[in-house]
C-alpha cells in the first residue's frame, strides 16, 4: 500500500488525472511559465516517487535556494491535495478552472489549517532562546478565506514564506534577492517575492499594509498588487493595522495576477471590513480576463486613458527619486505615450507628510497588537514575554515598537493627524481631478531603483510612493518596466473599486515591453 492506505494503481490513476485535467485547463501561457519553475519540477518528483514507490526527496536541495520558505509541503501532504481536486472534478463539484493544479507559495502570517504558523518571528532564530514555546507549536484549527479560495479553485499550496516579524519592516532578513546578494530583498513579503521573482513559483500571496506586497515586488523583478479594500476578505490574516491591511498578490504576470484576484474577491462576513461592491468588481475582471488576448494587439490601446505623474526634476531635486529611477520613469512615460495615453504633470502630493503620519499610526497599532501574544488563547500554558521577544527583534522593528509605546504614553492622538492629512490628500485628488477625469497615477515605486543592502534608505523614504493607496484605501499594482537585471519597476495606482481598469493599463504596458525584447 502507498501513501495513506492508497494502493500503487491508485496513486498512479490520480497522478496521471491529475497531470490531464492540469494540460485540459490551464491556458498555454501559464503552463509555460509554471512548467519553467522549481516547483513544478519538486512537484513532479513528490508525485513520481509516490507512484513508483521510491525513497522521498529532499526539497530544501533546490526549491529554497534563496532561504525564502519557513514551511514546505511534503511528498504526501502535495498528494492529498491532488487526491482532493480529483475526487471534487469526479463529483463535480470543481468547474473548469484556470488555475488547476498551479502551484502557489503563501506568506507566513496567513493561517492554514493544520499548518505550522509562526507570523515571521522566529524564521531567523530558535523559540527556545526566548524561553517559550506559545507560537512555535502553534498551527491554527482553520484556513484563512483565502487560503479556501485558493483551494476552491483548484491551486495547489507548496509551502510558506518568510516576512519580517509580524509583518513589520521593509528587508526580510535573511531572505536572498534573486538578482543578486548585494540588493534588499524588500519586506514584509520578501519572502513571497523572492520566490516569484526567483522562478521558483510563479505565484505567490502576500499581505500589503503601506507597500509590503509593492516594494519587494519591484525588488524582485515580478508583479505586486495592493487591491481596493474590502475587495479581498482578510479573515486568517494576522492583523498589523487593520485599517489599512489586505491581502495580496505577487505574479509573473498581469494576467495570472488578475486571474488569482479574479479567484478571491469576495464578500466575507467574517471580515466586517469586506466590501459589498465584491461582485461587481469580479464581474469586471471576469470581463478583463476575456477580452485581454483581443485588446494586447491594438494600436495604441490607451488612446483613451488619461495618466497623472510628478515632475520628474522636482523630485529628483527634492531626493524623492535617484538618477537611475529618473531615468527609469522617463523611459516609463515615453512608453506609455507610445501606446496612446496622455501624460499630465500634477503638483507633488505632501509625500513625506503621508508617510511619516502612516509609520506613526502603524507604529501605535504594532505596539497594540503586540499585547495579544501575552496570553495567546492557542496555549495558555505558556505566555509570551514581549520584552523577551523585543530583544530579539530586528534592530528596525525595535524603534518603530519604542515609537508605538512613546505615542501610547504621550497619549499623541495619532488617530487625528491621520485623519487630517488624510483630508489633506483627499483635496489633493479632488484638486487634480485625479481617479475622475484623469484615472490613474503613475509614480516610482520607492526613491531608489534598486537599492542595496548598505546603503541607508530611510523607511519613510522608502514607502513615499506606496502609502497614498492604503491611506485612500486604492488599488495599485507595481509593473517590471523592463526585463533586464537587475530590475526596475514603476507603480500604477487606481480609484477604488476599479481594480479592472489598473489590470487594462498594466497590461498594456506588459505586452509592449514582451513584444519589443522578443523583436529586438
Amino acid at each position: 500500500m502507498g501513501a495513506k492506505n492508497f494502493t500503487k494503481q491508485q496513486i498512479k490513476d490520480y497522478v496521471y488525472t491529475f497531470f490531464e485535467k492540469y494540460k485540459e485547463f490551464v491556458d498555454e501561457e501559464i503552463r509555460i511559465s509554471v512548467e519553467n519553475t522549481a516547483c513544478w519540477e519538486y512537484l513532479l518528483k513528490c508525485l513520481e516517487s509516490l507512484s513508483n514507490d521510491e525513497v522521498s526527496i529532499n526539497p530544501r536541495n533546490n526549491l529554497d535556494r534563496y532561504k525564502a520558505f519557513t514551511y514546505i509541503f511534503d511528498r504526501y501532504k502535495l498528494f492529498y491535495q491532488v487526491v482532493s481536486l480529483v475526487d471534487r472534478l469526479n463529483a463535480g463539484s470543481l468547474s473548469n478552472t484556470k488555475l488547476f493544479g498551479v502551484p502557489i507559495a503563501i506568506k507566513d502570517n496567513i493561517t492554514i489549517k493544520d499548518v505550522h504558523f509562526a507570523d515571521g518571528i522566529f524564521h531567523s532564530y530558535n523559540m527556545i532562546d526566548i524561553g517559550s514555546k506559545s507560537l512555535e507549536d502553534y498551527s491554527p484549527a482553520y484556513d484563512a478565506t483565502v487560503v479556501k479560495s485558493l483551494i476552491e479553485a483548484g491551486l495547489i499550496i507548496i509551502g510558506k514564506t518568510k516576512l519580517d516579524e509580524f509583518g513589520v519592516g521593509s528587508l526580510t532578513d535573511g531572505v536572498i534577492n534573486p538578482h543578486g546578494e548585494k540588493y534588499i530583498v524588500g519586506g514584509s513579503s520578501g519572502g513571497s517575492s523572492a520566490v516569484v521573482g526567483g522562478r521558483i513559483v510563479t505565484c505567490a500571496l502576500g499581505t500589503d499594509t503601506g507597500g509590503s506586497v509593492r516594494l519587494p515586488s519591484s525588488y524582485c523583478g515580478c508583479y505586486g498588487y495592493r487591491p481596493s479594500y474590502g475587495l479581498i476578505s482578510r479573515f486568517g490574516l494576522s492583523e498589523l493595522s487593520g485599517m489599512f491591511d489586505t491581502v495580496g498578490i505577487v505574479g509573473d504576470s498581469v494576467y495570472q495576477t488578475a486571474l488569482l484576484s479574479h479567484a478571491l474577491v469576495c464578500h466575507d462576513i467574517k471580515d466586517m471590513n469586506s466590501s459589498y461592491s465584491c461582485s461587481k468588481v469580479q464581474k469586471k475582471i471576469h470581463n478583463f480576463l476575456l477580452n485581454c488576448k483581443e485588446t494586447s494587439n491594438l494600436h495604441r490601446p490607451l488612446r483613451d486613458v488619461k495618466l497623472a505623474t510628478f515632475d520628474l526634476e522636482e523630485l529628483y531635486s527634492s531626493g524623492y527619486i535617484d538618477e537611475d529611477n529618473k531615468k527609469n520613469m522617463q523611459n516609463v512615460q515615453k512608453i506609455l505615450t507610445e501606446l496612446g495615453a496622455e501624460i499630465v504633470k500634477v503638483d507633488i502630493a505632501r509625500l513625506e507628510a503621508c508617510a511619516s503620519i502612516y509609520h506613526l499610526y502603524v507604529a501605535k497599532q504594532l505596539t497594540t497588537n503586540l499585547k495579544r501574544f501575552r496570553n495567546p488563547l492557542h496555549n495558555k500554558s505558556h505566555s509570551l514575554e514581549t520584552t523577551s521577544v523585543v530583544s530579539k527583534f530586528h534592530e528596525k522593528t525595535i524603534r518603530r515598537l519604542n515609537l508605538g509605546n512613546a505615542i501610547v504614553e504621550n497619549e499623541v492622538y495619532i488617530e487625528n493627524l491621520l485623519g487630517e492629512e488624510r483630508e489633506n490628500l483627499i483635496n489633493w485628488v479632488e484638486r487634480n481631478k485625479l481617479f475622475d477625469e484623469i484615472e490613474f497615477l503613475i509614480t516610482p515605486v520607492s526613491v531608489n531603483a534598486l537599492p542595496v543592502k548598505e546603503e541607508n534608505v530611510s523607511l519613510i523614504k522608502s514607502e513615499l510612493y506606496t502609502t497614498i493607496a492604503p491611506i485612500l484605501g486604492l488599488c495599485s499594482i507595481t509593473i517590471p518596466s523592463d526585463l533586464k537585471t537587475p530590475p526596475l519597476s514603476f507603480q500604477i495606482t487606481a480609484g477604488y473599486m476599479q481594480d479592472d481598469k489598473l489590470f487594462r493599463v498594466a497590461s498594456a504596458f506588459e505586452n509592449f515591453v514582451k513584444k519589443n525584447v522578443t523583436h529586438s
